[in-house]
């Protein structure tokens, strides 16, 4: 009986899925330059393959801790899971990840890093409103009269 899970990763099929589909994955190699970005790593960054691909990672996510483990990710073998990390954009902007990481080594013995990138920029900024509101309703909630929640008020507006 043929082994189906090698018919299907070895397929055109699956390439194409892989580069067309909708979760964001490069791929950085020992010396954490980016080997490969699939369109949606691109759209998510703004920049083309030729901007992105063959440059440092440390140029698009800063943190100094998630370039470290990376780097140690990929001589260690030791896989990461959703740890968080921002982007910086091409038009400036910076975007919250959660990145996921699976090391692979190719038929020549080179060994990479895949990061499988998820943007969380959206529960981030909830995340920091729902901080902001719970703040703002202690603040008023000790309030005695009305010109000291308006004081109170007034501090969340204009820190």
């Amino acid at each position: 009986m043929p082994n189906v899970h090698d018919n299907i990763t070895n397929h055109e099929t699956f390439q194409e899925f892989n580069n067309t589909g909708i979760l964001n994955i490069l791929a950085v190699n020992k010396d954490g330059i980016i080997v490969y970005a699939n369109k949606a790593e691109l759209s998510f960054s703004g920049y083309t393959s030729e901007e992105y691909v063959g440059k440092s990672i440390d140029s698009f996510y800063p943190e100094e801790s998630l370039q470290q483990k990376i780097l140690e990710s990929t001589e260690t073998g030791k896989e990461l899971y959703n740890v968080e990390s921002t982007l910086k954009c091409k038009k400036g902007s910076v975007k919250n990840a959660l990145i996921s990481t699976r090391n692979l080594q190719d038929n020549s013995g080179l060994s990479y890093t895949y990061l499988f990138v998820r943007d969380i920029s959206i529960y981030k900024k909830n995340e920091n409103l729902l901080s902001y509101l719970n703040t703002a309703a202690e603040m008023l909630a000790g309030a005695r009269d009305t010109e000291e929640a308006l004081t109170r008020i007034a501090e969340l507006i204009v820190p």
